[in-house]
């Protein structure tokens, strides 16, 4: 029996998408070194609370139509959240191996809070471009604006997570002098103040909650940015044979703990 490895998207941009391809070369990859993959499609900006039920609904396919011997799920950024959300489901949560969250605000994202919290003229602008950029996209139910205030949540908090499934979270441990020049100036625009993150999610403290951190710099030669882990861009400056280690070091890492 083979491996099932599900790549949850995340915010922005949908992973069907041909021209833009949201995973890269990734899922060609995973299946040359012999795992099943699975790409789940949520809605770019759709609702975390509306994608669980999407993602459910195409993952129990999956499931109930094929064997696996494990089945590991990887949530790019709002992807990483809605797989934890998988737990609370005992079809699925059943068959889950271990869930691994990539650069995923689970305990909350600060710039989600304010954009949250502000009532102007821009950011209802904000709102109805991101939906309209949805529905461009294919997205069935986009709602940026609940989104916003879910990504503010820790839902850390929120959740009971069922205690056979491990839960890994690949940080990004980049600081503002070793970013590349155009992301540096995306960086300031979301922190103005020099810390632990990529410029888009921020360093979490998750010590206090049930998580097992895999540092970027353990699977990687060089720091990365927010997307290139997941080959959206090269931000980082990875080619593609580092890319394609920093997965295989993730793979490993994930699989064999998750097997201990």
């Amino acid at each position: 029996m083979k491996t099932l490895i599900v790549l949850i998207s995340g915010t922005g941009l949908r992973s069907d998408l041909r021209l833009l391809r949201y995973w890269g070369k990734v899922p060609k990859m995973l299946r040359r070194y012999g795992f099943e993959v699975a790409m789940i499609c949520p809605d770019s900006f759709g609702s975390i609370s509306k994608n669980v039920e999407t993602i459910s609904g195409e993952l129990n396919k999956v499931l109930k139509n094929n064997t696996f011997k494990e089945t590991h799920v990887f949530g790019h950024s709002r992807g990483g959240i809605e797989a934890l959300y998988l737990t609370q489901d005992q079809s699925i949560a059943q068959f889950i191996t271990s869930i691994t969250m990539l650069n995923s605000p689970v305990t909350g994202h600060n710039k989600a809070k304010k954009v949250a919290a502000s009532t102007s003229v821009a950011t209802r602008f904000l709102y109805w471009f991101s939906n309209l950029l949805g529905r461009m996209q294919g997205d069935k139910h986009p709602d940026s604006k609940k989104l916003v205030i879910e990504l503010s949540l820790n839902h850390m908090d929120r959740l009971f997570i069922e205690t056979h499934v491990p839960v890994y979270l690949l940080q990004s441990e980049l600081r503002y002098n070793e970013l590349p020049f155009v992301w540096k100036i995306i960086s300031r625009i979301f922190y103005p103040k020099s810390q632990l993150g990529d410029g888009l999610v921020p360093y979490q403290d998750i010590r206090k909650h049930n998580i097992i951190e895999i540092p970027s710099r353990s699977i990687a030669d060089q720091p990365f940015t927010h997307t290139s882990p997941i080959a959206i861009t090269k931000m980082g400056r990875l080619s593609k044979t580092d890319l394609n280690k920093v997965w295989e070091n993730l793979i490993n890492t994930v699989v064999l703990k998750s097997n201990q």
